[in-house]
């Protein structure tokens, strides 16, 4: 887009003060242009060598029961032991 509006290339770059606007929006434009090719093909390299694997495993947020790492239940347990109030709103609890 960057090459077909003005205000989107030569205009942002001029706006912002840019001494060559024109040739800066264009080489901006390529960089993008090229690094999402590089970047597709790069995901699909990872993906063939199973470097990606992880994303097919169900998101952490989805999951109807969180717990807190025993380690740091343990840091809140002594933090509490040793009168540390928690803000508003918290509790600590094991």
């Amino acid at each position: 887009m960057k090459f077909v509006f003005a205000n989107q290339g030569i205009g942002r770059f001029t706006k912002l003060g840019f001494p060559f606007p024109g040739p800066t929006a264009d080489l901006m434009a390529v960089i993008e242009i090229v690094g999402g090719l590089l970047m597709q093909r790069v995901r699909k390299t990872f993906a063939e060598l199973q470097i990606l694997e992880f994303e097919s495993y169900p998101d952490s947020t989805e999951d109807s029961e969180t717990t807190m790492p025993p380690a740091l239940t343990t840091f809140f347990t002594r933090l509490q032991a040793a009168g540390v109030q928690p803000a508003s709103g918290l509790a600590l609890t094991a």
